[in-house]
């Protein structure tokens, strides 16, 4: 009886425990309502709050203000995207990080040769428009990595320290030390460039460890070959160009004598001089954080969507977070920082998604051809999806071959294929890397039925147009195969149609432009489709 009792009271405690007697329920957590009133008075979103609750919660001391810009955000994005002679927003690429599915197929891609065109460098390629408005929507960035972007840049009489730049440089090779040749520490001359300037001297420490490194590169040792003496400690000027040599053109920049205490051919000089720059050409404009100086919806003056600090479309989000770092290896990252996050209008309910980088896009054919026969008409990368061919009446079998224009793109639908009696329609389906299809058409006419098929032609399916016919391109009464190479080489600027002919292919009938519609139609009218 004692054990079974024994067994009784065990059973009935872990019965209790389940039901919740011992203990009582835990209780939700109360929001903090300090902070949403804060969130009201600002107007954040809710879409916005979501993410700015969970921040408050791992740091309290964090200020969010928002920047009603009053910009409709279709206009602002319609506004960042890239277009041909004007490229805003880059995205970085390579053989090892190709990020395919970032980069544009719109600008600066050719589809026939799998050949993208590179701004800004060797590596850098115009970046999608889904990249774009992902990287634009600040809601993307709302996290304690990424968040610094949205840092206010300005100085702030007392907010800043000496002491607090000492510790963003620690690590560096001028943390805690003096200027080479004078009494002055980096973190007092940063101050005091900071102060002059009206730039946070945070800012400033930051984007130096940024842009420079910890250790004393060729842009801040004097020991360039072309420009010896000469410093630039925030890399102003320093754009890359198709051959590279960012930090050369940098150093050129500095060296012209000019404006903002150039040349700087001292190292306070180029501190003071460079935060200069960075407070009159961005901060004192409005452009105060490091979204804005990208990405300008707040600076009129210069030109919304101009006045940008740099293309990479990256930059903000991996600067910012390079600070965040350095704030946090200073041990300054639950500090009261504020952060100024702008507010668009008719913004999409959730955050813009970031498209998946899943291969190359590219699912065009390089070369098609019926082994033995001739298509109709010749084939051309990315000029037509629909083609014909001719054979014996009593053929059974034939060879289709074909290769892509990209190398990891899949084809199904080519080698040997049987016949079936008739018209035979074959399909060619080509698999890109990420996963988009594209369909050919080859069409099969046995001899037997081209007489019946140009008869078609010639009789319903073509209308006269002075001496000649819709279609008929060479002037020799009839609607074939040599009509469709014409109009080809006319599409591909090798032999520009003139006059009746140039009137003839107009098959749509719709404006004076000739397209791939009215060749896609003359293809149709031959086989009788």
């Amino acid at each position: 009886m004692k054990t079974i009792s024994r067994y009784l009271i065990i059973f009935l405690f872990v019965a209790a425990l389940s039901a919740g007697l011992f203990f009582a329920p835990v209780a939700k957590a109360e929001p903090d309502q300090s902070f949403e009133t804060a969130l009201e008075a600002e107007k954040f979103p809710e879409s916005y709050r979501v993410y700015l609750r969970t921040l408050h919660a791992s740091y309290p001391n964090w200020i969010f203000k928002a920047v009603h810009t009053g910009l409709d955000w279709n206009t602002v994005l319609e506004n960042e995207k890239n277009k041909a002679g004007k490229i805003k927003n880059t995205i970085q690429g390579s053989s090892s990080l190709p990020h395919y599915n970032w980069r544009s197929t719109d600008i600066g891609y050719d589809w026939a040769t799998d050949k993208w065109t590179a701004y800004d460098g060797k590596t850098f390629f115009a970046a999608s428009d889904q990249l774009i408005a992902y990287y634009m929507d600040p809601r993307s960035c709302l996290d304690a990595s990424y968040i610094f972007q949205f840092e206010t840049l300005s100085y702030v009489e007392g907010g800043q320290t000496a002491k607090g730049v000492d510790a963003l440089l620690s690590g560096t090779f001028m943390g805690g030390k003096n200027i080479p040749g004078t009494e002055t520490s980096y973190s007092a001359a940063i101050m005091e460039a900071g102060k002059s300037s009206g730039v946070s001297p945070y800012h400033l420490a930051s984007r130096i460890r940024v842009e420079i490194g910890t250790k004393r590169g060729v842009a801040v040792s004097g020991t360039h070959e072309t420009y010896p003496g000469i410093y630039n400690f925030y890399n102003i000027g320093a754009k890359d160009s198709a051959t590279g040599n960012a930090v050369t053109n940098g150093l050129k920049w500095a060296a012209t004598k000019g404006s903002y205490k150039r040349p700087w051919n001292t190292e306070m000089k180029a501190l003071s001089g460079g935060a200069s720059y960075i407070g009159s050409a961005y901060i004192s404009r409005g452009q105060d954080t490091l979204y804005f100086e990208k990405f300008n919806t707040v600076n009129s003056k210069d030109g919304l969507y101009a006045h940008q600090y740099q293309t990479a479309v990256q930059a903000p989000s991996v600067e910012g977070k390079k600070i965040g770092e350095s704030y946090k290896t200073a041990g300054m990252k639950d500090g009261a920082i504020t952060f100024r996050i702008p507010v668009y209008t008719n913004m999409p309910a959730e955050r813009c998604p970031k498209p998946a980088d899943s291969g190359s896009p590219n699912n065009w054919l390089k070369s098609l051809e019926v082994k033995g026969y001739t298509l109709s008409p010749a084939f051309g990368v990315n000029v037509l999806s629909e083609y014909s061919v001719t054979v014996p009446a009593d053929l059974k079998e034939l060879n289709i071959l074909a290769t892509t224009v990209n190398s990891s793109a899949s084809i199904k639908g080519k080698g040997k294929v049987a016949l079936a009696d008739g018209k035979n329609e074959l399909k060619i389906k080509v698999t890109a890397q990420n996963g988009n299809v594209r369909e050919y058409k080859l069409t099969v006419l046995r001899s037997n039925e081209k007489a019946k098929q140009e008869t078609k032609t010639e009789t319903t399916e073509t209308a006269a147009t002075g001496t000649l016919l819709y279609g008929d391109l060479n002037g020799d009464g009839k609607v074939n195969a040599l009509d469709l190479l014409k109009l080809q080489k006319h599409l591909l600027g090798k032999s520009l149609l003139k006059g009746d002919y140039l009137k003839a292919a107009n098959l749509k009938q719709k404006g004076d432009t000739i397209t791939a519609l009215d060749l896609l139609k003359l293809q149709k009218i031959i086989i009788g489709g």
